[in-house]
């Protein structure tokens, strides 16, 4: 199991709620929930801001303590300084990908682009939909037109035939 998974089980349980009651408290479905729960899905970035608040944790230990042992088990040890003869270098641990804030970070890249990705589609639907109704309106300004030759030509034969008579 996630550390975010067993976090927000174990805050959730220490508050006394059951799974049933977090959709009231968060305004989340009740399987969307499951899911975190269940590391079936991970919460969008302002879902998890919710959490976090709601639970009084910042959203890095969120995803990267056991809140339940205090213990950090997904981030290493912090940012160190090492001395070289030419100059200093800073050297930055690696976070594994798809655990905590990078794993975050790839969600919402992703999301990024499936909403762009989304929204091109939409935007293509949309102008599919702009020519169809142009193309259909000029068929119905067609229609009118010929409706109302059709009608001149009825009303010119009826003058002729009145004459007739």
């Amino acid at each position: 199991m996630s550390i975010f998974a067993k976090n927000i089980r174990f805050l959730r349980e220490k508050k006394g709620l059951t799974q049933a009651g977090m959709p009231d408290a968060l305004g989340f479905s009740q399987s969307a929930w499951n899911n975190y729960e269940k590391e079936v899905s991970m919460p969008r970035f302002n879902d998890l801001i919710k959490i976090s608040n709601f639970f009084g944790v910042n959203i890095d230990d969120l995803v990267t303590k056991d809140l339940a042992g205090g213990s950090t088990s997904l981030v290493k040890e912090p940012e160190k300084q090492y001395k070289t003869k030419d100059s200093q270098k800073r050297i930055q641990p690696e976070i594994p990908a798809g655990s905590g804030a990078q794993g975050i970070i790839e969600q919402l890249q992703q999301e990024y682009e499936s909403t762009t990705t989304e929204r091109d589609n939409l935007k293509k639907q949309l102008e599919f939909c702009q020519l169809t109704l142009k193309s259909l309106t000029d068929h119905i300004e067609t229609l009118k037109d010929a409706m109302k030759l059709q009608m001149t030509r009825i009303e010119e034969l009826q003058l002729a035939a009145k004459k007739r008579k």
